[in-house]
């Protein structure tokens, strides 16, 4: 799934990003997961501080339809999620990061 950027055929890879200020620390990091991908470097708003970053692919997946509806599977934790319904209202999540929690907390 890394090697299509985290989506192939209708399925969603999510990656967690971890973000470093020294880029010696990224690199240590990075050189410890089996999933990551390169890391970038950017610059804060404001602040003009310089800062790196690495995402790391962890298994799951997601694939949503045109409705909201959405399919969420994480082979480490064997879990999968199927959430059928059109509407979705949550003060702090959305529908995908909310699936997400859950089926990492499991």
């Amino acid at each position: 799934m890394r090697a299509y950027g985290g989506y192939r055929n209708q399925w969603w890879a999510r990656a967690e990003r971890q973000n470093f200020e020294d880029s010696s620390k990224v690199v240590a990091f990075k050189n410890t997961l089996v999933n990551a991908t390169r890391v970038t470097g950017y610059t804060t708003s404001g602040s003009n501080k310089r800062m790196y970053q690495v995402r790391n692919y962890n298994g799951s997946y997601h694939a949503g339809g045109v409705l909201k509806q959405l399919v969420y599977v994480n082979f480490a934790n064997n879990v999968v999620i199927v959430r059928l319904g059109c509407y979705w209202r949550h003060p702090q999540y959305g529908s995908e990061a909310f699936l997400y929690a859950v089926g990492k907390a499991l």
